[in-house]
């Protein structure tokens, strides 16, 4: 049976961001599903039954939106399996962090304005929620399970922005930032990702040597632009 287990509590997401797949494929718009209760409790209680070793609790869209996913924690946690999560911060809470073992919240900028165009697309309607994420992220660190860290899903419109990323990083201490680029299915897209790589990966280096003395570690990979098609052959995780 599989060690990993990966549920989606939400296909709903109080974000937009430019390159999320499942904006792109139309999954956020087509099936905007919340699971019922019994069914993640189930979930979960099928991962301990059949030896799993970690949930993984993401989406489709923003798994703190469904208001069971706290009480599917608490129960992997009575059950003694592990637990991690993708989330974009907007809900995280100390109890939330409390719960998971291996916490990533999607941040995608290191400023205000640039998480705005990025994860909320810019929309005038929408103001935002940059300083309501620090200040949730800050609040979580000194209840953390085990670690805590912050994503970079990197694109042309915002890899100018790992700089101040990774100082903010550094300065809320969490664990490690993990950089990756964004996937596109529209060619054009993808090439100009594509694109961009080398200065991105500079600014990563350039960030390293900045902050050579802080506990915070930077990893950062390119190799996600053959796609989710591709088979895999990695003999051991190259992101952390």
């Amino acid at each position: 049976y599989p060690i990993e287990w990966v549920v989606y509590p939400s296909n709903k997401c109080n974000h937009k961001c430019s390159f999320c797949m499942f904006r792109q494929n139309g999954e956020q718009f087509d099936f905007p599903v919340i699971l019922p209760r019994e069914v993640l409790l189930r979930f979960v209680g099928d991962a301990v039954r059949l030896g799993g070793s970690v949930i993984q609790f993401e989406g489709g869209g923003e798994p703190l939106i469904n208001k069971h996913t706290l009480e599917a924690l608490r129960l992997a946690n009575s059950l003694d399996i592990k637990t991690a999560m993708s989330t974009n911060g907007r809900l995280l809470t100390p109890e939330v962090a409390a719960c998971v073992d291996y916490m990533r919240i999607s941040l995608n900028a290191g400023t205000a304005k640039q998480h705005w165009i990025t994860n909320h697309g810019a929309d005038e309607k929408d103001k935002g929620d940059w300083d309501i994420i620090i200040d949730n992220i800050r609040k979580a660190i000194p209840h953390k399970r085990q670690d805590l860290s912050l994503a970079f899903v990197l694109d042309y419109g915002n890899y100018k922005d790992i700089l101040p990323f990774c100082r903010l990083a550094a300065e809320l201490g969490v664990d490690f930032v993990h950089i990756r680029p964004a996937f596109h299915y529209d060619g054009e897209e993808d090439a100009q990702v594509r694109a961009i790589m080398p200065e991105a990966l500079a600014l990563c280096d350039q960030a390293r040597a900045e902050l050579a003395g802080q506990p915070l570690q930077i990893y950062a990979i390119t190799d996600k632009f053959d796609g989710y098609w591709t088979p895999r052959t990695y003999h051991a995780c190259k992101a952390v």
